[in-house]
């Protein structure tokens, strides 16, 4: 159904951020969901209002996707990617099912980073410079290093 059906499926979701924005909150509200599969294809920049007012009106957004790829190609300059980047800021709970390298890059980053300590080191024999170095052994050398490096969690 192609550019018809996102037209209508947007609208309908437009129409629902809306109503749902414009009801009288109680405690015994229901929560409501908005789920969407293959969100690249419908998404529009009113989700990301939504989904950063949403918890107040007691409703949440589920949106799946193939992998964080989609959503940049949806909106693919550099402003696009930190329109995409916010609004997955805005989702809170996340989750990637056989992630691509960019995908999973992008999940390891969201968790953060630690030192880790890098221990290093070698040695080897230097060889015979002398007569006397055959009486009293060759010479040998040996070297240590330590380092520190800053590691994405899920490498």
């Amino acid at each position: 159904y192609g550019d018809n059906a996102r037209a209508i499926y947007g609208l309908v979701k437009h129409i629902c951020h809306k109503a749902l924005m414009r009801r009288v909150v109680t405690p015994e509200s229901p929560v409501v969901l908005l789920v969407a599969d293959e969100v690249q294809n419908i998404i529009a920049e009113s989700d990301w209002g939504f989904s950063s007012e949403s918890r107040g009106y007691r409703a949440g957004s589920i949106y799946a996707t193939q992998s964080i790829n989609s959503l940049y190609a949806a909106y693919p300059n550099e402003a696009g990617r930190a329109a995409v980047d916010t609004l997955l800021g805005c989702l809170n709970t996340k989750m990637c099912c056989l992630p691509d390298h960019q995908t999973a890059s992008w999940a390891s980053g969201q968790l953060g980073k630690h030192w880790q300590p890098v221990f290093g080191g070698s040695g080897g024999s230097g060889g015979y410079d002398s007569p006397s170095d055959l009486i009293f052994g060759s010479k040998s050398t040996a070297s240590a290093n330590f380092s520190m490096q800053l590691i994405e969690l899920l490498r």
